[in-house]
């Protein structure tokens, strides 16, 4: 892998560095461009590229991760026996493509990229396969950019107790050519401030909630282009209410089949429970077991 700083720029301040993110697609933006981030959409990243929004992230996420950072290097050279190193807090890599590029977290002295995550409270079952796919797509931006063959995703895990685990990455060259078309007609919208196709994820509903209003403004729609849309929108309401009414019905079934039993089970096997809480009212009912578990 070739290391050299010949298309990579360290930036003076976070100010600076933030601004030239927005001149293309990190490893962050890579799997919510492809529809795979729990946090962001292709329509939440290209309001922020274009300058339609600016995403505010709490100031405490970012000093825990900037604390973590030191721990994390640390666990890792403990486990492997290398020594890893920041290429710069404030620097960007370029890739040979114009609007990729990547921040790394570390490189440890084999050359390998490696990022640091830590998963505290229930997350820890996000990663009982291996890393989410999120940071798996990261890492593969990262490898592209960076002409690697292989990173690695260090994690310190806080639930339910602490400990620290390392997964290998291998680059995927299909998978990196298909994302490297998605980035390309993506980032065509971009330049071009043509808004991708409108989505119905919390990361577009977050956006969409927060972009200034101008108090008092009238709009005309067109009618047809309306009508179709909000025809959409009450049919997705009574499936809404149909579906709900569905579950209702069927955890109501269960609930009297239980009668005054606290557990349920099916073969032996723990299935339901349906439990008081400190008032002594029934409120939720649990499903500890899958039927493939179970039977």
């Amino acid at each position: 892998m070739d290391f050299s700083f010949a298309r990579s720029k360290d930036y003076l301040n976070r100010e600076d560095w933030l601004a030239a993110r927005k001149g293309g697609i990190g490893g962050s933006d890579a799997a919510a461009i492809l529809k795979k981030s729990r946090w962001d959409s292709p329509w939440s990243i290209w309001a922020e590229k274009t300058g339609v929004y600016r995403k505010v992230i709490e100031e405490q996420y970012l000093v825990i991760g900037k604390l973590m950072e030191p721990v994390l290097a640390k666990l890792y050279s403990m486990e492997t026996g290398c020594d890893v190193a920041n290429p710069g807090d404030f620097r960007i890599f370029w890739g040979e493509e114009k609007y990729q590029f990547a921040t790394i977290d570390m490189v440890d002295d084999s050359d390998i990229i490696v990022e640091g995550k830590t998963a505290g409270g229930g997350a820890g079952a996000d990663w009982k396969d291996g890393p989410p796919l999120g940071y798996q797509i990261q890492v593969q931006h990262q490898m592209k950019v960076m002409n690697a063959e292989r990173a690695r995703i260090a994690v310190l895990f806080g639930s339910p107790y602490f400990h620290f685990k390392i997964y290998e990455v291998d680059r995927n060259e299909r998978f990196v050519d298909l994302m490297t078309r998605v980035q390309g007609e993506f980032w065509m919208l971009v330049e071009n401030e043509i808004p991708p196709e409108i989505d119905g994820s919390e990361a577009t509903t977050e956006v969409l909630r927060n972009l200034p209003r101008e108090e008092g403004k009238v709009i005309e729609l067109d009618r047809d282009v309306i009508q179709e849309i909000d025809r959409q929108r009450e049919e997705a309401r009574r499936q809404v209410k149909f579906f709900s009414e569905v579950q209702a019905r069927a955890e109501n079934t269960i609930k009297s089949l239980m009668g005054d039993a606290e557990v349920a089970l099916v073969n032996g096997a723990k299935i339901y429970s349906y439990k008081a809480d400190k008032q002594g009212t029934r409120r939720f009912l649990r499903t500890l077991k899958t039927w493939g578990m179970a039977v």
